[in-house]
């Protein structure tokens, strides 16, 4: 009698929590062959993720939008200072260091 093997899944898959449409990223001629495969081919999205090299969710993301939107810069955090702060008896800043 044969032993089953078992074949091991691919490493994103094992651990990897699962890819939101804002952390896959694909250029656009990605995307237009993501579309053309569909469109002009026919083919389902487990084919085309196989021709294409990509995870068919991946896949199924871009096919559910109608026109390519590039991932977004995050937003730059604000290069704020501290609030100074300064002793109420009027001897300078806290501690008692002084630029002299």
């Amino acid at each position: 009698m044969h032993e089953a093997v078992r074949i091991p899944r691919p490493l994103a898959c094992q651990a990897e929590p699962c890819l939101t449409a804002e952390s896959i990223v694909i250029d656009y001629e990605t995307f237009s062959k993501i579309h053309d495969c569909r469109d002009c081919q026919g083919l389902t999205i487990a084919q085309t993720a196989r021709v294409l090299g990509l995870h068919p969710q991946t896949v199924a993301t871009w096919l559910k939008r109608a026109r390519f939107e590039p991932r977004r810069a995050p937003r730059a955090t604000p290069k704020v200072r501290p609030p100074r702060v300064v002793s109420r008896t009027g001897g300078g800043p806290v501690g008692g260091i002084s630029a002299v």
